[in-house]
């Protein structure tokens, strides 16, 4: 946890000498990272909704891990107040309208600050709310019990708050775009992320019992990873296909951006790290039972989910080198701060992990 807070504090503070003497790069290099950090406690949120209704030994096995990954939820809610002065450097529509589309002036009666900032805290709010609710902070014991009842109207809820934000953080930066797949896409993104990275860190625990005979948790987390893979795969190749064979030249041109410039490459390396290694890799039996080849898979599916967010997000903006360099301190500052406050928390909740009542009325 000390080293992670020192490199959180060391890219903290190369970010803030970046922002004095290039504040837009920066703007946009930190709204690319801290969309993807966000993905990891919404990813761990639904996760656990999943799992109080569904139960399995997978779940209580990841379960201190989820409760300390979505507790890090208000960090990385936090991480979007910075962004509001530095608005006119991330969205085309802020400021004159004058030189934009057509269609997306029609947009301009949803796209203005003041909604922007009025449905960033309601979004905020419930999403806290929800955490509290299922007892995030508390150990995972719910309010009052309701771990089922609350776990099934909270994936509703959560489906409906995350795709109001992905409308107002993700495609309005380029106002032209619209997609009703993308808010799912990037919602089903998050569970890989977040399963991925809860494999990596409780890896001695892979080791214990899993729900098949003879099977270990390792294999069933990599079966549940694949899953996901699978449904995140599908999800973004019918966004592709719909848009594509539908010929909507503004929804193209989002295509069209991302498949040209070098960063065509960019989407090689997603589809093999981020879809073909997890899926080829976790077809046959070595993949989920040897766990030194299990731990490769999950890093490259890790790798390729977060080269994903970069290549779904930076291209929105005008090509800079400075931005995809400002990555790197973003990446340290937001990374490391978040894994110092989640080792905090799971410290923090351990004590209470044994407790009688953590999967009450499931």
């Amino acid at each position: 946890m000390k080293r992670a807070a020192i490199a959180g504090l060391v890219g903290l503070a190369l970010c803030v000498l970046a922002a004095v003497l290039a504040p837009a790069a920066m703007a946009q290099a930190w709204l690319t990272i801290a969309l993807l950090a966000l993905g990891f406690p919404l990813g761990a949120l639904t996760i656990l909704m999943i799992d109080n209704l569904t139960g399995g030994r997978w779940g209580e096995g990841i379960r201190p891990q989820l409760l300390a990954m979505s507790g890090t939820l208000p960090v990385a809610l936090a991480l979007f107040l910075p962004l509001f002065p530095a608005l006119p450097a991330l969205f085309p529509w802020v400021g004159d309208p004058t030189h934009l589309s057509v269609t997306a002036q029609q947009k301009l009666a949803y796209l203005n600050v003041p909604g922007l900032a009025l449905r960033f805290a309601i979004c905020a709010a419930l999403w806290l709310a929800l955490a509290v609710v299922l007892g995030v902070w508390n150990g995972g014991r719910p309010w009052r019990g309701a771990n089922a009842l609350v776990s099934g109207l909270g994936l509703g809820v959560h489906s409906l708050v995350f795709t109001v934000f992905a409308t107002d953080w993700m495609e309005a930066l380029e106002p032209d775009f619209y997609s009703t797949i993308y808010p799912m896409l990037v919602a089903s993104e998050q569970v890989v992320l977040a399963l991925a990275a809860i494999m990596l860190i409780a890896a001695r625990a892979e080791t214990q019992p899993g729900g098949a005979p003879k099977a270990t948790l390792g294999e069933d987390l990599a079966r549940l990873l694949v899953s996901a893979v699978f449904f995140w795969g599908y999800l973004a190749f019918m966004q592709w296909i719909v848009i594509w064979s539908g010929d909507l030249p503004d929804e193209i041109g989002w295509y069209l951006e991302r498949f040209n410039n070098g960063w065509q490459w960019a989407l090689w390396g997603v589809v093999i790290l981020g879809f073909a290694v997890p899926f080829a890799g976790f077809v046959g039996p070595r993949g989920k039972r040897d766990p030194k080849w299990r731990t490769a898979i999950v890093i490259a599916t890790l790798a390729g989910q977060v080269l994903e967010g970069i290549w779904r997000i930076v291209p929105a903006f005008p090509f800079s080198f400075l931005t995809l360099a400002l990555l790197v301190p973003s990446a340290l500052a937001i990374g490391g701060l978040g894994l110092a406050a989640m080792a905090w928390l799971a410290d923090r909740q351990r004590p209470a992990q044994g407790e009688e009542g953590a999967h009450v009325a499931r």
